[in-house]
Order: C-alpha cells, then sequence, then structure tokens
C-alpha cells in the first residue's frame, strides 16, 4: 500500500509541477516579463532556418526591370525580406510598391540609375510577414505590374 500512495503522490507532484510550468509562463507572458522574453527565446531558438528566393523578370510595360527576392528565416527565429531590383531606368525617382501575394509589405524608391533596394528584418523591429515557397512577389507602380516572380527553395 505504501507504494501504491508513493506513485500517486510522484504522478501527483509532477502533474502539478506541469501545470505550475504552465501558469508561471502563462502569467510572464501576459505581464511582458525577463521570464516570458527567455520564454519567447527559446521558441524562437527552436526555428528551423530555411532561404526561399526569386529572379523578377520584367513585365511588358517595363521589359529592362529585372530583380530579384530572398527570404530568409534564422536559427535564433529572425526573419528577413529583401527585394532588389535594376534597369528600371523609367521609374527613376519613383516609388514602387512590393507585394507578396497582392499584400503590400512596403515601398522603395528607384533611384536614377534605375536601382531600387528594400529590406526588412525582425532583428531590426521590423514587421516581416511570414512567407513560403509558392508565394508570388510584385514590384507595381500605380496599377502596373513592373516585375513579378514566385518564391522557391534554395538547394544548396
Amino acid at each position: 500500500m505504501f507504494k501504491r500512495f508513493m506513485s500517486i503522490a510522484i504522478v501527483a507532484l509532477a502533474l502539478l509541477a506541469i501545470g505550475m510550468t504552465t501558469s508561471t509562463a502563462s502569467a510572464a507572458a501576459a505581464r511582458n516579463s525577463p521570464e516570458a522574453s527567455m520564454l519567447s527565446a527559446s521558441v524562437a531558438a527552436q526555428s528551423t532556418p530555411f532561404k526561399i528566393k526569386t529572379r523578377l523578370q520584367a513585365a511588358p510595360k517595363y521589359p529592362t526591370a529585372a530583380g530579384s527576392a530572398e527570404y530568409e528565416v534564422e536559427r535564433d527565429g529572425d526573419r528577413e525580406f529583401e527585394v532588389e531590383v535594376r534597369g528600371a531606368k523609367a521609374l527613376a525617382g519613383q516609388r514602387v510598391d512590393i507585394y507578396v501575394n497582392s499584400s503590400l509589405v512596403g515601398k522603395m524608391k528607384i533611384n536614377r540609375n534605375g536601382r531600387g533596394e528594400f529590406e526588412i528584418e525582425t532583428e531590426k523591429g521590423d514587421t516581416v510577414p511570414h512567407l513560403k515557397a509558392g508565394d508570388k512577389v510584385e514590384l507595381r507602380f500605380g496599377k502596373d505590374i513592373v516585375a513579378t516572380g514566385q518564391l522557391r527553395k534554395v538547394t544548396r
């Protein structure tokens, strides 16, 4: 009978410990404490790094435009999204909209040489969307498509 009592006591203590860990994590997250930061960091540290990219192909209205887009998730969970364009001299001095799956992600200015660069990183506090292979990247000027491409997994 003593062994049975000890087994029940051990199980009860284990369940209590699990409940305390869960409630401590919930409470820490609720009050935005250092414990919550450590919990977030441990979850982020479990990210699987990957990279997807595309070559941006010119649309008929802007036949000299070309570029690339790249999205990366790093081991620590940080995300980066970069877009660059060249050959868009017809748009020099203008701002081009960057869309992913028809959602506006940002804007970039085209310089006098027809080049533009855009970069956002969670590490810098930027809001970076979660992207995946197959997502469509478009550069638009007004309603006109400048260049487009579909993100694909990078093979090493």
